[in-house]
Protein backbone atom coordinates (compact mmCIF):
# COMPACT_ATOMS: atom_id res chain seq x y z
CA UNK A 1 0.00 0.00 0.00
CA UNK A 2 2.92 2.36 0.68
CA UNK A 3 3.92 1.98 -2.96
CA UNK A 4 0.47 2.90 -4.27
CA UNK A 5 -0.93 5.61 -2.01
CA UNK A 6 -4.54 6.54 -2.56
CA UNK A 7 -5.76 3.27 -4.04
CA UNK A 8 -7.27 0.20 -2.43
CA UNK A 9 -5.69 -3.24 -2.37
CA UNK A 10 -8.19 -4.40 -5.01
CA UNK A 11 -7.32 -1.45 -7.28
CA UNK A 12 -3.62 -2.18 -6.83
CA UNK A 13 -4.13 -5.84 -7.73
CA UNK A 14 -6.16 -4.84 -10.82
CA UNK A 15 -3.40 -2.46 -11.89
CA UNK A 16 -0.75 -5.15 -11.48
CA UNK A 17 -2.91 -7.70 -13.32
CA UNK A 18 -3.05 -5.38 -16.34
CA UNK A 19 0.73 -5.73 -16.46
CA UNK A 20 0.54 -9.54 -16.13
CA UNK A 21 1.33 -9.73 -12.42
CA UNK A 22 -1.24 -12.15 -11.05
CA UNK A 23 -1.52 -14.25 -7.92
CA UNK A 24 1.75 -14.68 -6.04
CA UNK A 25 3.71 -12.78 -8.74
CA UNK A 26 2.00 -9.55 -7.63
CA UNK A 27 3.52 -9.84 -4.14
CA UNK A 28 7.16 -10.53 -5.04
CA UNK A 29 9.89 -8.03 -4.14
CA UNK A 30 11.29 -6.18 -7.15
CA UNK A 31 14.72 -7.69 -6.50
CA UNK A 32 13.56 -11.18 -7.49
CA UNK A 33 11.79 -10.14 -10.70
CA UNK A 34 13.27 -10.85 -14.12
CA UNK A 35 14.41 -7.96 -16.30
CA UNK A 36 11.17 -8.02 -18.29
CA UNK A 37 9.08 -8.14 -15.13
CA UNK A 38 11.00 -5.18 -13.71
CA UNK A 39 10.29 -3.22 -16.88
CA UNK A 40 6.57 -4.04 -16.65
CA UNK A 41 6.54 -3.05 -12.96
CA UNK A 42 8.24 0.25 -13.81
CA UNK A 43 5.68 0.95 -16.55
CA UNK A 44 2.85 0.21 -14.10
CA UNK A 45 4.29 2.74 -11.65
CA UNK A 46 4.96 5.41 -14.27
CA UNK A 47 1.57 5.08 -15.93
CA UNK A 48 -0.23 5.29 -12.58
CA UNK A 49 1.18 8.73 -11.74
CA UNK A 50 -1.11 11.73 -11.50
CA UNK A 51 -1.29 13.41 -13.88
CA UNK A 52 -0.76 10.49 -16.24
CA UNK A 53 2.16 10.94 -18.62
CA UNK A 54 1.58 11.66 -22.27
CA UNK A 55 3.08 8.38 -23.44
CA UNK A 56 2.33 6.16 -26.43
CA UNK A 57 3.56 2.57 -26.54
CA UNK A 58 3.55 1.43 -30.17
CA UNK A 59 4.19 -2.20 -31.13
CA UNK A 60 4.89 -2.56 -34.86
CA UNK A 61 2.77 0.51 -35.71
CA UNK A 62 3.51 0.32 -39.46
CA UNK A 63 2.76 -3.39 -39.78
CA UNK A 64 0.32 -3.90 -42.71
CA UNK A 65 0.13 -0.17 -43.49
CA UNK A 66 0.45 1.09 -47.04
CA UNK A 67 2.93 3.88 -47.80
CA UNK A 68 0.32 6.64 -47.57
CA UNK A 69 -0.87 5.45 -44.15
CA UNK A 70 2.73 5.07 -42.96
CA UNK A 71 3.39 8.68 -43.98
CA UNK A 72 0.29 9.85 -42.14
CA UNK A 73 1.41 8.01 -39.01
CA UNK A 74 4.87 9.59 -39.24
CA UNK A 75 3.28 13.04 -39.60
CA UNK A 76 1.04 12.44 -36.59
CA UNK A 77 3.95 11.23 -34.45
CA UNK A 78 6.04 14.24 -35.46
CA UNK A 79 3.24 16.54 -34.27
CA UNK A 80 2.65 14.57 -31.04
CA UNK A 81 3.92 16.50 -27.99
CA UNK A 82 4.27 13.54 -25.65
CA UNK A 83 6.79 10.73 -25.52
CA UNK A 84 6.51 7.50 -27.44
CA UNK A 85 8.23 4.14 -27.48
CA UNK A 86 8.22 2.23 -30.77
CA UNK A 87 8.98 -1.46 -31.13
CA UNK A 88 9.65 -2.33 -34.76
CA UNK A 89 11.59 -4.69 -36.97
CA UNK A 90 11.43 -2.14 -39.80
CA UNK A 91 14.90 -0.64 -40.30
CA UNK A 92 13.56 2.66 -41.71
Amino acid sequence: AAYAPGITEAERMNLLARFLFRGDRAHLPVGVLSGGERLRATLACVLHTDPAPQLLLLDEPTNNLDLVSTGQLETALTAYRGAFVVVSHDER
